[in-house]
């Protein structure tokens, strides 16, 4: 029996989504249309050896690692390792900004999980390094 009121979204509806950093991939698990009201997720993948620019987003944004081990570091240059299982919060703004580096010769996958309205996005800003 089909379920009622609940949307079950399989792998292969996934929707692959525009590569922002090298060595990184992303797919859209759900957003308004398939369908929410008002957050997004994704699953998103760093190469071994990949890092991403400093960046920050313009809402809050949470990640939580599948697999994987990375380097997490903030605007100052401070850093933190994390492994599956961890989750990481990031509010709104600039004081934020951060970037990851995977660790060891493994890809790193997480979930990246953010509100916004239909058709918004996070508003991703990258920072001059």
């Amino acid at each position: 029996m089909p379920l009622r009121g609940l949307t079950v979204i399989h792998p292969t509806e996934r929707v692959p989504r525009e590569v922002r950093f090298p060595g990184t991939r992303a797919a859209t698990i759900c957003n308004h249309l398939t369908p929410t009201n008002g957050f997004v997720v994704s699953v998103v993948s760093l190469d071994p050896g990949a890092r991403t620019h400093l960046h920050y987003h313009q809402v809050d944004t949470f990640e939580y690692v599948l697999t994987g081990s990375a380097r997490v570091y903030d605007q100052h240059g401070n850093s933190e390792v994390i492994t599956a299982d961890t989750g990481v919060y990031y509010p709104a703004g600039r004081e934020s900004a951060h970037s990851w580096e995977t660790i060891g010769s493994v890809p790193v996958q997480f979930l990246f999980i953010y509100t916004a309205p239909p058709g918004e996005n996070d508003g991703l800003t990258p920072i001059e390094e």
